[in-house]
């Protein structure tokens, strides 16, 4: 079972979460060294069933998802819980059900009802105050162990209501009793205004993906506890998948292909396998009656 995230989060230095969208992927972002893994809504909507993240995967859908990286990693698990699914009471049950898979954290958002991707050209709307609030409470109250992290996070810079709202809520979630909060933008610039009148104490989550050029190093220096990388393992196996096939169908074959691939030796360690293919000794099974006929006669 993945451990939490509680005792990371007060501690010293900065944990660094990559993102996953399946059992595989997961074990690729534990080999190659970060602390801790993204279950991403946005990567399971679109590796699971091809659909824009817009609500259309089920909480059912994610748990089943987290069940398989717990089995397969042995760092912790983060799972993006969109909107948390509904409301208070549906936060609470799904803290209950993430917890009991052996997930680490949540992380839940303040957009309304379906919710929309931060990176899609959409308008949005965001729940009150009050209503992430109790969401918070809600999960707060659900958690059984001392280790299992709430993280909540605010979509205000992204809805375009600007850093005064985006420090408001930041700090009525962190009042409320969030451990870390994520506070969401598509510019670095937006988050140093953020960063520049920021006093509350509760550990500030980052998530980069629209700037890039910002190391991680410098995230942290800039006041950040995690930085999470949560879309570029799928973005890359997208990009590379395509390459291999479309080499194959134009190639008439993958000879071509050498390097590109990784090796089935490569694969099978990956998951395991050796692990799997020692010589299981064969039962001895009991003396059965015949499949058809009549039962032989039983001496008195």
């Amino acid at each position: 079972m993945s451990g939490g995230l509680r005792s990371s989060l007060r501690g010293q230095g900065g944990i660094v979460v990559g993102g996953a969208h399946d059992a595989l992927s997961a074990r690729l972002v534990e080999e190659a060294g970060f602390d801790a893994v993204w279950l991403s809504s946005l990567g399971v909507s679109t590796a699971l069933r091809a659909v824009p993240d817009l609500n259309l995967v089920t909480m059912t859908e994610m748990l089943e998802v987290g069940r398989n990286i717990v089995g397969r990693v042995r760092i912790p698990v983060i799972a993006d819980c969109e909107n948390g699914y509904g409301d208070a009471r549906n936060v609470f049950y799904m803290v209950q059900e993430f917890e009991r898979a052996g997930v680490g954290a949540a992380c839940f958002e303040d957009n309304e009802y379906p919710k929309r991707n931060s990176f899609y050209e959409m308008d949005r709307d965001l729940i009150s105050i009050g209503e992430m609030e109790a969401k918070i409470d809600a999960a707060v109250s659900a958690r059984q162990s001392g280790e299992f992290a709430i993280i909540a996070r605010t979509e205000a810079l992204i809805a375009g209501l600007g850093v005064p709202a985006a420090v408001e809520r930041a700090r009525a979630y962190e009042e409320t009793g969030a451990d870390a909060v994520v506070v969401h933008a598509r510019s670095w610039a937006l988050l140093e205004q953020f960063l520049a009148v920021w006093t509350g104490k509760v550990p500030l989550v980052v998530i980069p993906t629209m700037f890039a050029e910002i190391g991680t190093e410098r995230l942290f220096a800039a006041g950040f506890k995690m930085v999470i990388y949560a879309n570029q393992a799928l973005r890359a196996a997208l990009r590379a998948m395509a390459e291999a096939l479309g080499a194959i169908r134009q190639g008439g074959g993958c000879a071509g292909l050498g390097e590109r691939l990784a090796s089935l030796k490569e694969l099978e360690a990956l998951v395991g396998a050796d692990g799997l293919m020692l010589e299981v000794p064969r039962p001895r099974f009991a003396a059965r009656r015949p499949r058809h006929g009549p039962a032989p006669d039983v001496a008195r």
